[in-house]
């Protein structure tokens, strides 16, 4: 986990999307076969639907200017 952490702050980890690091993180959470306390995994839900939202309104707003 902390070398996952340690690439995210770094530029080349700037360019990952913070979808794709949560996706990371709970892949790894998966595959150790971690609990994760209920709060964490709400936000992290939240975070990931808040993802979806923007990019779905970015790309809404992106098509308009087109036409």
């Amino acid at each position: 986990m902390e070398k996952a952490f340690t690439f995210w702050g770094t530029r080349e980890g700037d360019v990952v999307h913070p979808a794709e690091c949560m996706e990371q993180l709970l892949e790894k959470v998966r595959r150790h076969r971690v609990n994760i306390d209920g709060n964490v995994c709400t936000v992290m839900v939240t975070t990931l639907v808040l993802e979806v939202i923007l990019c779905y309104i970015t790309t809404a707003t992106e098509f308009m200017f087109v036409l």
